[in-house]
């Protein structure tokens, strides 16, 4: 199992995430599906042998996230995956502007992301 430490995670440690991903759910939604993804898939415990050469904290953000808020979207308002890509895409500006991450606030983010329970099968 690769970790962390392989020359693929290595060569990317950027961690800025793509400015169109706030979708109407703004920074807010963005922010908790992002955590969500990062407990789910801690770096040092996921293989990044099928990702390589994105680190896990690459694939997240560009590839993991935009999957995940576009099915939500697509759930939220009944309609294709496909769909819900366009609609994350076209609502950007208003959930940016209308859902920001307020920038006082690190101790309730903080306290919030902790009690995020990931569902089990």
């Amino acid at each position: 199992m690769l970790g962390q430490d392989s020359e693929c995670a290595k060569s990317s440690n950027s961690t800025s995430y793509p400015g169109s991903l706030s979708c109407s759910y703004g920074e807010k939604g963005t922010f908790i599906v992002t955590a969500l993804l990062q407990r789910m898939f801690p770096e040092s415990s996921t293989s990044i042998q099928y990702i390589c050469p994105l680190s896990v904290q690459l694939f997240i953000p560009y590839v993991l996230l935009p999957h995940v808020m576009a099915e939500i979207i697509a759930e939220d308002f009944g309609v294709t995956v496909h769909e819900g890509l366009d609609i994350m895409l076209e609502s950007s500006d208003y959930g940016y502007l209308v859902h920001p991450v307020p920038e006082d606030d690190d101790e309730n983010w903080d306290r919030l992301v902790s009690q995020i329970r990931i569902p089990r099968e």
